[in-house]
């Protein structure tokens, strides 16, 4: 929908430092090394969301955009653990973080959480080859469209090709 001619710009644009190693549905990693990863990424996604100046809002249309280091053929949606791990990090800094936020001594993230009410994908790209590799979160604020239904895909095409308010 992004790519579509007169389709409305993201909000937001948040883009990983290249060069990150990524989290791939099909590799067996151990816990650790996963672990690892996901804490990078979590980290990095809160950091930027804090330098960035990116608002709380009420719901988000996103897209994990996986900008690959070369030309061979891959499955944007392998990516998904990647993509979760960045909407965790958008969300809250880590499990104490959250359990912060609930209790009102931390600013909550993009989102109030990342369930369904609030959170529209994210829905699996691949970008433009970039060296090292690059992962890009692209953010659009549904905040207007609290009630409306996540599986109305005419709706959410309607929403992303609106002009701007």
């Amino acid at each position: 929908m992004f790519e579509e001619e007169g389709a409305r710009p993201p909000d937001w644009e948040i883009r990983m430092p290249a060069g990150m190693k990524v989290l791939n549905a099909n590799h067996r990693l151990h816990w650790r090394t996963a672990a690892k990863i996901t804490k990078a990424f979590r980290e990095t996604a809160w950091l930027l969301l804090l330098q960035q100046k990116i608002p709380t809002i009420e719901r988000a249309y996103v897209q994990g955009v996986y900008c690959p280091p070369d030309r061979r053929v891959r499955d944007p949606a392998n990516l998904q653990p990647t993509y979760k791990a960045i909407i965790d990090g958008l969300i809250a800094p880590s499990k104490e973080g959250r359990k912060q936020q609930l209790a009102g001594r931390l600013r909550f993230g993009l989102l109030r959480d990342d369930d369904d009410k609030h959170l529209l994908g994210p829905d699996p790209r691949l970008g433009a080859i970039v060296k090292h590799g690059q992962v890009i979160v692209r953010v659009w604020n549904l905040s207007g469209d609290v009630d409306a239904s996540v599986s109305d895909s005419t709706s959410l095409s309607d929403r992303l090709t609106s002009p701007a308010s």
